[in-house]
């Protein structure tokens, strides 16, 4: 009988072990969940970082061309005006010429002929010819989003954006140090709910075997 409450003993303590080395080994389960959980929050963040970063990039880009347009234009227009400028001066030394040379007779029929015929047919085509001042507001541009800019890459073991070169290759030269990935489920072994039950009963049905072998 002193045998048996040894033995007895000893697996109450082998078991008592297991049962907390089962404890131990949920409760790094539980700790690991909490990390993933947190790499896989940390992770949305960097994305979402990285798409806003790449739509402020395009929309810098972007506003960079059109400003340089507008510029162009306002110095079009400048230089318009100055050729009308120009033009009016030199329709004026013609006329005075004419004048001096007698071409022109009749001034009041000369005026009459421009009133009624001539700035009537420029007027209506500069009514048909006639474009609004440039502005980038009016302009039918593509609005950004969330969909229509891609994602940057963000590496799921550094939390690091990659770099790429303008081939939009991934031209990274880091190393993840052996460093293993999580699965993509983000899913943990769910052990909680097994382990001590059955170590319990296995410690139980090893107790009364050997009782009933002596």
């Amino acid at each position: 009988m002193g045998i048996l409450k040894r033995q007895k003993a000893d697996l109450t303590m082998e078991r008592q072990l297991s049962e907390g080395r089962v404890k131990e080994l949920l409760s790094e389960v539980r700790e690991l969940r909490i990390k993933n959980d947190e790499l896989e929050a940390d992770k949305a963040v960097a994305e979402r970082r990285g798409a806003h970063a790449g739509k402020k990039e395009m929309w810098d880009a972007f506003n960079s061309i059109l400003l340089k347009v507008k510029d162009k234009f306002e110095r079009k227009k400048e230089m318009a005006s100055a050729k009308i400028a120009v033009q009016e001066i030199q329709a004026n030394v013609d006329l005075l010429e004419d004048i001096i040379a007698g071409t022109v007779v009749d001034l009041a029929k000369e005026r009459a002929n421009l009133e009624s015929n001539e700035m009537p047919e420029a007027l209506k085509e500069l009514n048909v010819k006639a474009v609004s001042d440039f502005s980038i507001g009016k302009l039918d541009l593509p609005q950004l989003s969330e969909v229509s800019v891609k994602p940057l890459q963000v590496d799921s073991d550094l939390m690091t954006q990659p770099a790429v070169d303008q081939f939009e290759g991934d031209v990274t030269l880091a190393a993840t140090g052996g460093t293993q990935e999580v699965e993509k489920s983000g899913a943990l072994p769910d052990v909680e709910s097994e382990g001590p039950k059955e170590m319990e009963v296995e410690g139980v049905q090893h107790v009364a075997e050997k009782d009933q072998a002596t």
